[in-house]
């Protein structure tokens, strides 16, 4: 039962309206080229609020990051699961997501992430290639 729950939010976090209307809007410039120490804070946001669910998943383990798995299970090596080597975010998906949370994922309120901070993880997200 638990299972199938997970697949109906993980279809709900990939086709629902918000995540539509984030996909079909114009991406933010969010340059690629941006500067080191924006995307070293883009990390640091990154490792604090959403790496817990969003992490590599381990080679074992009892708790694998839940957001991880999920997309693993989900895409099935069709798109990366693990958000930091995606090459298909665009900067309205990740703001989108993040503010309006989506399924499972709890919206993230400026009290937690300001905009300074989204727009970092966002700089650290669309950055080319991986910094892993």
């Amino acid at each position: 039962m638990r299972g199938g729950l997970v697949m109906a939010a993980l279809a709900m976090l990939t086709t629902g309206p918000a995540v539509a209307a984030a996909k079909a809007a114009p991406a933010a410039t969010a340059s690629a080229a941006a500067a080191p120490a924006i995307i070293q804070q883009g990390k640091a946001v990154y490792g604090q609020w959403c790496a817990g669910c969003h992490a590599p998943l381990p080679g074992f383990g009892r708790f694998p990051p839940a957001g991880t798995a999920v997309l693993q299970q989900r895409y099935q090596g069709s798109v990366a699961a693990v958000l930091e080597d995606r090459k298909d975010l665009t900067p309205q998906l990740i703001r989108t997501v993040v503010r309006k949370g989506v399924a499972i994922m709890p919206a993230l309120r400026k009290t937690e992430v300001t905009d300074a901070e989204l727009d970092a993880v966002v700089a650290y997200l669309v950055r080319r290639p991986p910094a892993r």
